[in-house]
């Protein structure tokens, strides 16, 4: 049954509908939702983006295969937490709840971009702000002909501004990150292409939504401007930034396969951000505030440590990885191309 979309403020009762396998709901104004004790066959069930003040007890009888989605339900984090505590202790096996964490006021109204980027100036220190149409004329065009990128935009900076309220040294240096980002962004077309892919969605829910971001950005800008005729230098930050994340990455997505109650967020921020010291991670982010939702275990961290630690442990390992690595080989050929030619041209006779 499908009714996503329809502004519903209430389902009827569906507890007879016992052959029912897929329920999605979401995008309405629900508020509630009906008794579900008799919804013996459903392993599907979304009711996203709602404004749901509380759920059934029956939730907790619906089939051990039955995958329920709350992210952007309106539901507390009071009333996650009780689920979350009411939930696990019956099995690690059965049906599995994704939630998404909220920490903001949904209701309060952004600041406008003129305020948020004057307070990022302040915050990093830098007083050469004059107003968003001078300071980063292309995009303004862009935002300007595109409403989406403009709120996109908009609600980001002004997360980031009302985030940073602390006189801290580390908040000014992320200040003047997300300023390095915008320059960017300004002047090179592909990073502002995935600069406004990026933010798209990072304030719907929690800090570390927003965090996650960041961290990608970070990376991103880094793999722009990096010297990559500095081939010592790239291949580190190849290895300790993307590489090693791409790897965190899918530890994260194992980890969440084996939760039953699980906001996908924090664990793969988690990961990263708790590995950052030990692993010497290249990333922009230190922190994260949520990390006790993500699931994620000292024995976690110490294996996805020690796995990374051990792909990286043999001498020629470093050498193997990055020789599949496309923007390494591109990086060679420009800084030997000679060499790289015929290298390639010997390999090329040797597979006649």
């Amino acid at each position: 049954m499908d009714v996503r979309g329809n502004l519903l403020r209430s389902l009827p009762e569906i507890k007879q509908l016992s052959r029912l396998e897929s329920l999605v709901a979401s995008y309405n104004h629900l508020e509630s939702l009906p008794d579900l004790e008799g919804l013996r066959s459903l392993n599907h069930m979304d009711v996203s983006f709602n404004h749901l003040q509380s759920l059934p007890n029956s939730i907790l009888n619906l089939p051990t295969s039955c995958d329920c989605f709350l992210e952007h339900s309106g539901l507390s984090n009071h009333v996650l937490a009780r689920l979350r505590e009411i939930s696990e202790p019956r099995g690690s096996a059965g049906r599995r709840f994704y939630f998404s964490i909220q920490d903001h006021n949904p209701s309060q109204p952004p600041q406008n971009l003129r305020a948020s980027l004057r307070a990022l100036y302040a915050k990093a220190k830098i007083k050469t702000f004059v107003d968003m149409q001078r300071t980063y004329p292309i995009i303004h065009d862009v935002i300007s002909n595109n409403p989406q990128r403009a709120n996109s935009l908009q609600s980001w900076l002004s997360r980031l501004t009302l985030m940073q309220q602390s006189e801290r040294e580390s908040s000014a240096s992320l200040s003047r990150k997300i300023l390095s980002y915008l320059t960017l962004a300004e002047t090179n077309e592909s990073f502002r292409e995935q600069f406004f892919n990026t933010i798209e969605g990072a304030t719907e829910t929690c800090g570390d939504r927003m965090a996650l971001s960041v961290l990608h950005l970070g990376v991103q800008h880094r793999m722009a401007v990096i010297n990559k005729g500095d081939l010592k230098g790239y291949a580190e930050f190849l290895i300790h930034g993307p590489w090693m994340l791409d790897r965190l990455e899918e530890i994260a997505r194992a980890k969440v396969e084996t939760l039953r109650f699980v906001d996908e967020i924090e664990v793969y921020l988690g990961f990263p951000t708790k590995l950052r010291e030990r692993l010497n991670l290249q990333i922009d982010v230190e922190e994260m505030l949520y990390f006790t939702c993500s699931g994620i275990t000292e024995a976690d961290l110490d294996y996805a440590a020690s796995f990374i630690e051990d792909q990286l442990s043999t001498p020629d390992a470093i050498a193997n990885i990055l020789i599949q690595r496309e923007d390494w080989i591109q990086a060679l050929k420009e800084k030997h191309p000679g060499a790289i030619a015929a290298f390639q041209r010997e390999k090329e006779y040797k597979l006649r």
